[in-house]
């Protein structure tokens, strides 16, 4: 009987993963314990496991895909046994009733831990952007649902190399008000984490700009 593999549920607060990459291709044979997919959700990277034995039938959600925890996301099978042959394939009353975290589990393993600020990147992604100290929220995305490939990095690291005074480093709100109170970063000093700018800093650099003479004045009341 077909075995339903599901998006597990790896923290009481999630909700959805995405699958960054699929470790096992349709046909191939599964044993229990066996790594199917990397599943990435706004907290942890990490791999799944199968929990029972047989052969890869079908892949229903590919790489790059999110959905919410339990979804069905491909289809188990024992040796000598078919799917239907259509396109879509929809889990039967049964198999949901028998689906759960049993037909997955995710390993103890922690591969990575990404920013709340739910910043999706493959594995690949991730380990140049840790080599070369950079910060991923800082980079745009070209992947599915704008996830960050290796390709950006090294297109970001280019630019970086060609542009002959680094940018400041900000938080994506702290450019957005800047540009709103058109405000150079450049002379602003960050107070965040590694100097980073943070929309605070951007505001408070505006109320300056706007009050000068307030802070230097001798007698005189702010109104």
């Amino acid at each position: 009987m077909p075995t339903e593999v599901v998006m597990p549920k790896l923290g009481l607060n999630m909700s959805e993963g995405m699958i960054v990459e699929w470790l096992k291709q349709e046909g191939d044979a599964v044993k229990q314990g066996d790594l199917l997919f990397v599943v990435e959700t706004d907290k942890i990277t990490t791999e799944s496991e199968a929990q029972v034995e047989g052969i890869l039938g079908k892949i229903l959600v590919p790489a790059g895909e999110i959905v919410p925890v339990r979804t069905p996301v491909a289809i188990i099978v024992a040796a000598g046994e078919r799917l239907p042959d259509n396109d879509e394939y929809v889990p039967s009353k049964e198999l949901q009733l028998t689906s759960g975290p049993r037909e997955i589990a995710p390993t103890n393993k922690r591969i990575q831990s990404t920013p709340t600020d739910k910043v999706l990147a493959s594995p690949a992604a991730k380990r140049l952007a840790r080599e070369h100290g950079l910060e991923l929220s800082l980079i745009s995305g070209t992947g599915r649902f704008e996830s960050i490939k290796q390709t950006d990095v090294q297109q970001f690291l280019n630019r970086q190399n060609q542009t002959p005074s680094p940018k400041p480093l900000a938080s994506p709100l702290a450019k957005r008000v800047s540009k709103e109170l058109d405000i150079d970063l450049s002379t602003i000093v960050g107070t965040g984490k590694n100097g980073r700018i943070t929309r605070e800093d951007v505001e408070r650099a505006s109320a300056n700009k706007e009050h000068p003479a307030q802070a230097t004045a001798p007698g005189q009341s702010i109104p």
